[in-house]
């Protein structure tokens, strides 16, 4: 599960190592931490991550960045924002069945890049199926404003494997188009 929908608090670290012909090596290491305060209920948390709009990312758009991070080929879509962004997130409401919440914050470094992230999702249960629906507007002030769409569907086939289908279209208002995800 991501740490973005996990409740409590996490730390994922994550890395890897590139060998080279020659004997040269190249590593990355990567961070993100979604911490409850204390006395909030689970309702507030600070949130740190490397690329706001990896909090939504696919499994497949992380595969995909990953693989591209390591054969450093050029990327199938928009540029990937690997700066480091340190954020306060609210659980804002959960009316009819649908979660809410707010969160806002801005990049490491010079110069300060402010951002907010709204997020509404519903699950529902059909059959076996777990069903994921969610809702992601975005607003940076050096990009300007995304969206992103998505539905996810689980089943577990036994208990060791699971299918997962996920869906996702994302609009941005620097390109006027959608990349979009399966």
């Amino acid at each position: 599960n991501r740490a973005y929908d996990s409740t409590g608090s996490t730390l994922q670290i994550r890395g890897n190592v590139t060998f080279f012909e020659g004997g040269l090596t190249e590593g990355k290491a990567d961070v993100r931490a979604n911490i409850s305060l204390p006395n909030t209920q689970d309702r507030l948390k600070l949130i740190v991550q490397r690329g706001l709009e990896a909090g939504t990312e696919t499994a497949a758009e992380r595969d995909i960045r990953t693989a591209v991070e390591t054969t450093q080929a050029p990327a199938p879509a928009a540029a990937q924002d690997r700066n480091y962004y340190l954020g306060l997130k609210a659980l804002v409401a959960e009316v009819f069945g649908v979660t809410l919440s707010a969160e806002g914050g801005a990049k490491f470094g010079q110069p300060v890049d402010p951002y907010v992230r709204l997020r509404a999702f519903r699950d529902f249960v059909f059959s076996q199926w777990a069903i994921r629906l969610s809702e992601t507007p975005l607003w940076k002030r050096s990009e300007g404003s995304s969206a992103a769409s998505e539905i996810g569907m689980l089943r577990p086939l036994n208990d060791e494997w699971q299918l997962r289908l996920t869906s996702k279209a994302t609009w941005r208002s620097t390109t006027n188009y959608f990349d979009l995800a399966q």
